[in-house]
């Protein structure tokens, strides 16, 4: 027999005999209800037990039922309670199904219509009535904060009720701008609004225009422009947007530390100065500003005031920052170089011929290794950099390396077969996170790293990175730094 009609005589017979097991459970449903009843009732018209002489025939049998009466009644409830809840938890199944296809018609719905109607067409269609601030305002007597109130409650009940249904971001955008035309002042729900349009949409951009609108509205709340900022600090569906996350969330916890600055001196406002600046400084690296970060971290690596432990973790990212700045500055120079002479120098030499003040500090990064410099692309490096990067690349290989052995049960023979591999597994049903991107890069490179091609250990199954890829070697600075000796 043709295997798909196997299937469907096996799916048909299943099917049959499951319908048979349900109609003989019916029965059995309301023949319990039945003894059930029964018992309730006879429980109930049994004389109460009295002290009598043993009896015999039917006057000792109904003696023996009197002195088992609170027992049947007992039994009789229970049946019935057990069939009550079987009967309730047959009526949530049924609903529950029936609601599923319900949304499963309604998705087919919306999507009809979006091919012929425009959004604010659909969204009349969907929810009927969309509150208007000025008809709110006379509905409450002139009274904007209780309209307010009354759209903050119905907004709740679309929030809890189908959360991903429809045009669900595009109606509680609506509820939650007329909620702030009516009380701009309410902040604490422009913070819960915006992280319930966060949730819902994943272009933070839209969501931003929401808290755009309520800085403008509270221009003194720091809470706000806090919020802004951390809506860009998770880490973009794309990691080809971290970078512009990044600055997004640099300018919003920007404008938070103006403003902290001019408040008057207190420990709260100096723990979060630097809460703020510390987001800044991090974030600023992803971003590109080196210079302000280098500041920022070396403040925080000195300040005496942070514990010992946060210290010592600004001190290790001021040299991530220092370097970056370094080899920026140098870059910025060899590339004036090549305009000028129409090509890139040989070496850093004339480069630094152009910094006689700190000609000195660039020839090493704040790692303590030299400065690299490729003539070929006019493009400095610093090693210490690299070396860290490294050292969080090889992580993540070594672990890519693991998950090949569980598929294969053997080794990589070599790297380029690791790397069919990685670019297989990888694809748009599972892609790579953020930190496996973060890496190996987008192409997900895993035969030249940071410092060049991979040294591969094919018999054990793992990188060997260079002696000086180690924290204590490279963080050695660091300490020295943070502990100010």
């Amino acid at each position: 027999m043709d295997p798909a009609v196997q299937d469907f005589v096996n799916n048909a017979a299943r099917a049959a005999y499951w319908d048979q097991m349900a109609e003989y459970g019916y029965l059995l449903y309301w023949v319990l209800f039945g003894v059930s009843i029964v018992m309730l009732l006879g429980g109930a018209l049994l004389p109460r037990e009295i002290e009598r002489p043993v009896l015999q025939g039917a006057a000792g049998r109904l003696l023996w039922l009197s002195r088992q009466r609170g027992r049947i009644i007992a039994a009789g409830a229970m049946i019935l309670l057990v069939l009550c809840a079987v009967s309730q938890q047959m009526g949530i199944d049924h609903n529950r199904g029936f609601i599923a296809d319900q949304e499963k018609r309604y998705e087919k719905e919306i999507k009809r219509l979006s091919q012929r109607k425009d959004k604010e067409e659909i969204l009349r269609s969907e929810y009927m009535y969309m509150p208007e601030g000025d008809s709110l305002t006379v509905m409450s007597a002139n009274n904007p904060a209780l309209a307010a109130d009354y759209v903050w409650l119905t907004s709740l009940q679309y929030v809890s009720n189908s959360f991903r249904r429809g045009q669900k971001f595009e109606m509680l955008n609506r509820f939650y701008s007329t909620m702030q035309d009516l009380d701009p002042n309410w902040v604490e729900s422009a913070v819960n609004a915006g992280k319930v349009l966060s949730a819902l949409e994943p272009d933070r951009f839209k969501v931003e225009k929401f808290y755009a609108k309520a800085v403008t509205n509270n221009p003194d709340s720091l809470t706000m422009l806090y919020e802004a900022g951390r809506l860009f600090v998770v880490p973009p569906l794309d990691p080809r947007q971290q970078k512009l996350y990044s600055d997004r969330a640099v300018g919003w916890f920007s404008r938070m530390r103006d403003k902290l600055k001019r408040m008057p001196e207190s420990p709260g406002r100096n723990a979060k100065l630097r809460e703020v600046e510390d987001l800044i400084a991090r974030l600023g690296l992803e971003a590109g500003y080196y210079k302000s970060a280098a500041e920022l971290l070396y403040r925080h690596a000195t300040d005496e005031h942070n514990p010992q432990a946060m210290r010592a973790i600004a001190a290790q990212d001021w040299l991530t920052a220092h370097s970056l700045m370094l080899v920026e500055e140098l870059n910025e120079l060899a590339e004036q170089y090549r305009k000028e002479n129409g090509k890139h120098p040989a070496t850093l030499d004339v480069v630094f011929e152009k910094l006689p003040e700190a000609g000195k500090n660039h020839r090493r990064d704040a790692f303590g290794f030299p400065i690299e410099y490729d003539p070929a692309t006019g493009k400095a490096r610093s090693i210490g950099v690299n070396a860290r990067r490294a050292i969080q690349a090889a992580a993540i290989i070594n672990d890519l390396i693991g998950m090949f052995k569980g598929n294969h049960q053997r080794l990589p023979r070599d790297l380029q077969e690791l790397q069919s591999f990685v670019r297989r597994f990888f694809n748009a049903a599972t892609p790579a996170s953020n930190n496996v991107i973060d890496s190996l890069g987008a192409d997900l490179e895993v035969i030249e790293g940071p410092l060049g091609k991979w040294n591969y250990d094919a018999e054990n199954g793992f990188i060997i990175l260079p002696p000086f890829c180690n924290t204590r070697t490279l963080f050695k600075n660091a300490e020295r730094l943070w502990k100010k000796e």
